[in-house]
């Protein structure tokens, strides 16, 4: 769906109404149950590409604020922006974000005057975490190591703020033990999709992430990692 996804975001943007239509009335969906269904893929699209009325036009569609669909879903946002290499886009697509935000009239009695890339990164550490730890399992090798570089970004944030940027530095692999349990779950509901929504492919990289995870653990808790695996599917 990510590939079309991609079309539909950019049939929106150049007002292929005709299309669109034709492409819902396909799916079998109206275009509110469409975006209910894929608003964690859409939006990020929207956000990388900076599409401001559609983000509006979404949010009123969903009949959500357009503050409260990029906070809901800030955590596939950040992935998709993170995972990018070019450095710029990043900081482009951080800014815009934050903008949105903030243009919110309830933003300013809510204490987000100071949104930065650090105060959204740990809205949702555990959520963004899982998120990233599935792009190890890309097969472009790129990829993976990126996707390996933005945890390390991801744990340096949640120490900063859990630890008020102490200097002592907690391993990596403790910060992945302590998330164990959302990762697998995350890994588990690939595997237990009974909507068939999530694809062989999908599922392919969900179980080839598990194997750079291990790796980055010590021995202890790679054997906790294992007990908390058959846990899971038994």
């Amino acid at each position: 769906m990510e590939i079309v996804n991609g079309y539909v975001v950019a049939m929106l943007s150049s007002n292929q109404h005709r299309w669109l239509e034709s492409f819902y009335d396909w799916t079998g969906h109206s275009q509110m149950k469409y975006f209910e269904q894929n608003i964690q893929d859409l939006i990020p699209k929207m956000i990388l590409g900076q599409h401001r009325r559609l983000i509006e036009n979404a949010a009123m569609v969903l009949k959500e604020k357009v503050r409260e669909i990029c906070i809901n879903n800030v955590d596939h946002i950040l992935a998709a922006v993170y995972m990018n290499h070019d450095e710029l886009l990043i900081k482009s697509s951080i800014e815009f974000l934050r903008d949105l935000i903030l243009q919110s009239e309830s933003a300013s009695s809510t204490g987000t005057g100071t949104l930065g890339i650090a105060e959204l990164t740990t809205l949702s550490t555990e959520s963004l975490l899982c998120c990233i730890i599935v792009e190890l399992g890309q097969d472009d090798q790129s990829k993976r190591e990126r996707a390996g570089k933005v945890i390390s970004i991801i744990e340096r944030y949640a120490r900063d703020r859990t630890e008020e940027g102490k200097s002592t530095e907690p391993p990596l692999a403790a910060f992945l033990m302590r998330n164990i349990l959302a990762i697998m779950s995350k890994v588990n509901a690939a595997f237990s999709d009974t909507q068939k929504r999530v694809t062989l492919r999908t599922q392919i990289k969900y179980l080839r992430c598990l194997f750079p995870l291990v790796k980055m653990l010590d021995p202890i808790q790679r054997s906790v990692l294992s007990q908390v695996s058959l846990g899971f599917y038994r």
